[in-house]
Protein backbone atom coordinates (compact mmCIF):
# COMPACT_ATOMS: atom_id res chain seq x y z
CA UNK A 1 0.00 0.00 0.00
CA UNK A 2 1.38 3.42 -0.95
CA UNK A 3 1.65 6.33 1.48
CA UNK A 4 -1.16 8.04 -0.42
CA UNK A 5 -3.42 5.01 -0.02
CA UNK A 6 -2.56 4.80 3.66
CA UNK A 7 -3.32 8.48 4.20
CA UNK A 8 -6.77 8.32 2.56
CA UNK A 9 -8.53 6.38 5.38
CA UNK A 10 -6.85 8.58 8.00
CA UNK A 11 -7.99 11.74 6.18
CA UNK A 12 -11.54 10.40 5.97
CA UNK A 13 -11.49 9.50 9.66
CA UNK A 14 -10.18 12.98 10.55
CA UNK A 15 -12.96 14.61 8.54
CA UNK A 16 -15.59 12.46 10.24
CA UNK A 17 -14.28 13.17 13.72
CA UNK A 18 -13.92 16.88 13.07
CA UNK A 19 -17.50 17.01 11.79
CA UNK A 20 -18.76 15.12 14.83
CA UNK A 21 -16.94 17.27 17.37
CA UNK A 22 -17.71 20.57 15.65
CA UNK A 23 -21.39 19.57 15.33
CA UNK A 24 -21.57 20.15 11.58
CA UNK A 25 -24.95 19.58 10.03
CA UNK A 26 -28.22 21.22 11.03
CA UNK A 27 -28.41 22.52 14.59
CA UNK A 28 -31.59 22.13 16.61
CA UNK A 29 -34.78 24.07 15.84
CA UNK A 30 -36.45 23.62 19.26
CA UNK A 31 -39.19 26.18 18.60
CA UNK A 32 -42.53 26.63 16.86
CA UNK A 33 -43.40 28.94 13.96
CA UNK A 34 -44.58 31.65 16.37
CA UNK A 35 -41.75 34.13 17.10
CA UNK A 36 -40.96 35.68 20.44
CA UNK A 37 -43.35 38.56 21.15
CA UNK A 38 -42.27 42.01 19.99
CA UNK A 39 -39.93 43.64 22.49
CA UNK A 40 -39.56 40.49 24.62
CA UNK A 41 -36.56 38.27 25.29
CA UNK A 42 -36.33 34.50 25.46
CA UNK A 43 -33.38 32.41 26.63
CA UNK A 44 -32.91 28.74 26.01
CA UNK A 45 -30.68 25.70 26.28
CA UNK A 46 -30.65 22.31 24.59
CA UNK A 47 -28.72 19.05 24.67
CA UNK A 48 -28.89 15.88 22.66
CA UNK A 49 -27.18 12.97 20.97
CA UNK A 50 -27.02 11.70 17.42
CA UNK A 51 -25.14 9.64 14.87
CA UNK A 52 -23.43 10.27 11.54
CA UNK A 53 -23.38 7.35 9.11
CA UNK A 54 -20.75 7.45 6.34
CA UNK A 55 -21.99 5.01 3.72
CA UNK A 56 -18.75 5.12 1.71
CA UNK A 57 -16.49 4.31 4.68
CA UNK A 58 -19.17 2.17 6.37
CA UNK A 59 -18.50 4.09 9.56
CA UNK A 60 -20.78 5.33 12.32
CA UNK A 61 -19.74 8.29 14.45
CA UNK A 62 -21.73 9.14 17.60
CA UNK A 63 -22.30 12.85 18.13
CA UNK A 64 -23.44 15.10 20.93
CA UNK A 65 -24.48 18.72 21.12
CA UNK A 66 -25.04 21.44 23.70
CA UNK A 67 -26.71 24.72 22.77
CA UNK A 68 -27.31 28.04 24.53
CA UNK A 69 -29.47 30.68 22.88
CA UNK A 70 -30.97 34.12 23.33
CA UNK A 71 -33.84 35.48 21.20
CA UNK A 72 -35.44 38.89 20.83
CA UNK A 73 -38.82 39.71 19.30
CA UNK A 74 -38.34 42.41 16.67
CA UNK A 75 -41.86 42.64 15.18
CA UNK A 76 -45.08 40.66 15.52
CA UNK A 77 -43.80 38.31 12.81
CA UNK A 78 -40.02 38.26 13.33
CA UNK A 79 -37.51 37.40 16.02
CA UNK A 80 -33.72 37.17 15.90
CA UNK A 81 -31.53 34.73 17.81
CA UNK A 82 -27.89 34.11 18.67
CA UNK A 83 -26.84 30.58 19.52
CA UNK A 84 -23.69 29.04 21.00
CA UNK A 85 -23.44 25.37 20.03
CA UNK A 86 -20.66 23.04 21.14
CA UNK A 87 -17.66 24.89 19.59
CA UNK A 88 -19.55 27.24 17.26
CA UNK A 89 -21.72 30.34 16.97
CA UNK A 90 -24.91 30.78 14.93
CA UNK A 91 -27.19 33.71 14.08
CA UNK A 92 -30.76 32.82 13.13
CA UNK A 93 -34.29 34.14 12.77
CA UNK A 94 -37.93 33.09 12.90
CA UNK A 95 -39.97 34.84 10.19
CA UNK A 96 -43.65 33.96 10.43
CA UNK A 97 -45.46 34.06 7.10
CA UNK A 98 -48.92 32.85 8.12
CA UNK A 99 -50.84 32.69 11.39
CA UNK A 100 -54.24 31.05 11.72
CA UNK A 101 -54.97 27.57 13.01
CA UNK A 102 -51.57 26.64 11.64
CA UNK A 103 -48.55 28.96 11.85
CA UNK A 104 -45.94 28.85 9.06
CA UNK A 105 -42.46 30.34 9.27
CA UNK A 106 -39.02 30.36 7.71
CA UNK A 107 -36.04 29.88 10.03
CA UNK A 108 -32.77 30.83 8.24
CA UNK A 109 -29.42 30.47 9.99
CA UNK A 110 -25.72 31.07 9.37
CA UNK A 111 -22.84 30.09 11.62
CA UNK A 112 -19.47 28.50 12.03
CA UNK A 113 -16.79 27.14 14.31
CA UNK A 114 -12.99 27.13 14.56
CA UNK A 115 -11.26 24.02 15.86
CA UNK A 116 -7.61 23.83 16.92
CA UNK A 117 -5.19 20.94 16.57
CA UNK A 118 -5.30 18.85 19.73
CA UNK A 119 -4.51 15.30 18.68
CA UNK A 120 -8.16 14.43 17.97
CA UNK A 121 -9.26 17.07 15.50
CA UNK A 122 -7.49 19.28 12.99
CA UNK A 123 -6.92 23.02 12.87
CA UNK A 124 -9.84 24.02 10.67
CA UNK A 125 -12.71 26.40 9.97
CA UNK A 126 -16.25 25.02 9.78
CA UNK A 127 -18.95 27.14 8.13
CA UNK A 128 -22.60 26.37 7.57
CA UNK A 129 -25.82 28.02 6.44
CA UNK A 130 -29.31 26.61 6.29
CA UNK A 131 -33.02 27.10 6.48
CA UNK A 132 -35.93 25.32 8.11
CA UNK A 133 -39.58 25.66 7.17
CA UNK A 134 -41.63 25.40 10.37
CA UNK A 135 -45.30 24.45 10.40
CA UNK A 136 -46.83 24.39 13.88
CA UNK A 137 -50.27 23.93 15.39
CA UNK A 138 -51.55 23.77 18.99
CA UNK A 139 -52.99 20.35 19.80
CA UNK A 140 -54.07 21.25 23.34
CA UNK A 141 -53.84 24.15 25.77
CA UNK A 142 -50.23 23.33 26.59
CA UNK A 143 -48.95 21.20 23.67
CA UNK A 144 -47.97 22.47 20.22
CA UNK A 145 -46.78 20.22 17.39
CA UNK A 146 -44.18 21.52 14.92
CA UNK A 147 -42.46 19.91 11.95
CA UNK A 148 -40.94 20.75 8.59
CA UNK A 149 -38.12 20.28 6.09
CA UNK A 150 -34.47 21.27 6.59
CA UNK A 151 -31.87 22.26 3.99
CA UNK A 152 -28.30 23.38 4.49
CA UNK A 153 -24.74 23.77 3.26
CA UNK A 154 -21.48 23.12 5.10
CA UNK A 155 -17.78 23.83 4.49
CA UNK A 156 -14.80 22.13 6.13
CA UNK A 157 -11.62 24.19 5.54
CA UNK A 158 -8.49 22.79 7.22
CA UNK A 159 -5.45 24.98 7.82
CA UNK A 160 -3.24 22.46 6.01
CA UNK A 161 -4.93 23.14 2.67
CA UNK A 162 -7.81 21.77 0.67
CA UNK A 163 -11.47 21.86 1.64
CA UNK A 164 -14.67 19.83 1.57
CA UNK A 165 -18.29 20.88 1.16
CA UNK A 166 -21.71 19.31 1.46
CA UNK A 167 -25.38 20.07 0.90
CA UNK A 168 -27.97 18.27 3.00
CA UNK A 169 -31.72 17.95 3.17
CA UNK A 170 -33.99 16.42 5.77
CA UNK A 171 -36.71 17.15 8.26
CA UNK A 172 -37.56 17.56 11.94
CA UNK A 173 -40.49 17.08 14.28
CA UNK A 174 -41.03 18.30 17.83
CA UNK A 175 -43.59 18.88 20.55
CA UNK A 176 -43.48 22.14 22.47
CA UNK A 177 -44.84 21.68 26.00
CA UNK A 178 -45.74 25.02 27.59
CA UNK A 179 -45.60 24.30 31.30
CA UNK A 180 -46.86 26.50 34.10
CA UNK A 181 -45.47 30.00 33.91
CA UNK A 182 -43.10 30.89 31.08
CA UNK A 183 -41.18 27.64 30.68
CA UNK A 184 -41.19 25.53 27.49
CA UNK A 185 -39.88 22.00 27.02
CA UNK A 186 -39.34 20.81 23.44
CA UNK A 187 -38.17 17.26 22.58
CA UNK A 188 -37.08 17.08 18.93
CA UNK A 189 -36.09 14.46 16.36
CA UNK A 190 -34.22 15.42 13.17
CA UNK A 191 -33.05 13.32 10.22
CA UNK A 192 -30.97 14.47 7.26
CA UNK A 193 -29.19 13.07 4.21
CA UNK A 194 -26.14 14.60 2.50
CA UNK A 195 -27.35 15.11 -1.06
CA UNK A 196 -24.04 16.34 -2.47
CA UNK A 197 -20.48 16.41 -1.15
CA UNK A 198 -19.02 15.01 2.05
CA UNK A 199 -19.77 17.47 4.85
CA UNK A 200 -20.50 16.38 7.47
CA UNK A 201 -20.31 12.85 5.92
CA UNK A 202 -20.94 10.99 2.68
CA UNK A 203 -24.18 9.62 4.04
CA UNK A 204 -26.81 10.65 6.55
CA UNK A 205 -27.33 11.67 10.15
CA UNK A 206 -29.90 11.63 12.94
CA UNK A 207 -30.24 13.69 16.09
CA UNK A 208 -32.48 13.48 19.16
CA UNK A 209 -32.48 16.26 21.73
CA UNK A 210 -34.49 18.28 24.22
CA UNK A 211 -34.68 22.05 24.27
CA UNK A 212 -35.75 24.28 27.18
CA UNK A 213 -36.84 27.91 26.79
CA UNK A 214 -37.84 30.65 29.18
CA UNK A 215 -39.91 33.70 28.21
CA UNK A 216 -38.55 36.75 30.05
Amino acid sequence: MSDRDARAPRAAATLLLAAAVAACGPTGVYRTADPVARGRWQIGAAAGVGVLRDTEQETRIPTGHIELEGRRGMTDALDLGLKLYTFGLEANATWRLYHQRWSLALAPSVGGARTRENGLISDAVHLQAGNAFIASRPVSRRWTFAAGPLVGWGLYWPAGGGSAQGVWGGGFALFDFHTFGRFHLAPELALFDVLWGEVPVRGFGARLGVGMRWDL
